[in-house]
């Protein structure tokens, strides 16, 4: 995969270092789920047909903000692949270069659960969102 990194400012740094040790997490578990399908797979005569790509990329950056996205799009087998998007975004919280959640901006359960209820109807009230009703999403964080 490709991760495009931030400036190398102190939020920079933390936001590059967490995004490419999370989506190398992501790989390495693609790989342990897949590792005894290869050697099967082999054992068959079969060439490995699984593919895992994914590419990141910068979506914002100021001084006290730092937003990536990663496009994923694994293949183990079948009809067609999957693909999804994870986010990530940064800034400083006490200080400190950290992981943003909504929960950051919301600042209470309740506030949260309101932003989330109508994030979900609006997503839901968009064409071609269906996977949202099918549950394939399961939250926000």
């Amino acid at each position: 995969g490709f991760v495009e990194q931030a400036k190398p400012t102190a939020l920079g740094k933390f936001a590059n270092n967490y995004t490419t040790r999370k989506e190398k997490a992501q790989y390495d578990r693609f790989l342990r789920i897949t590792q005894d399908d290869w050697v099967e797979l082999e054992k068959q005569g079969f060439e490995n047909m699984y593919s895992y790509d994914s590419t990141t990329k910068v979506q914002a950056e100021t001084p006290a903000l730092v937003s990536f996205t990663t496009a994923c799009y694994s293949y183990m087998g079948g009809a067609h692949g999957i693909g999804i998007t994870r986010t990530y975004n940064f800034g400083f919280l006490k200080g400190k270069p950290s992981q943003l959640t909504l929960m950051d901006f919301a600042g209470t359960k309740a506030n949260r659960d309101k932003v989330l209820a109508r994030l979900f109807n609006r997503i839901r009230k968009t064409k071609g969102t269906d996977w949202v009703e099918e549950g394939m999403v399961k939250g926000v964080n």
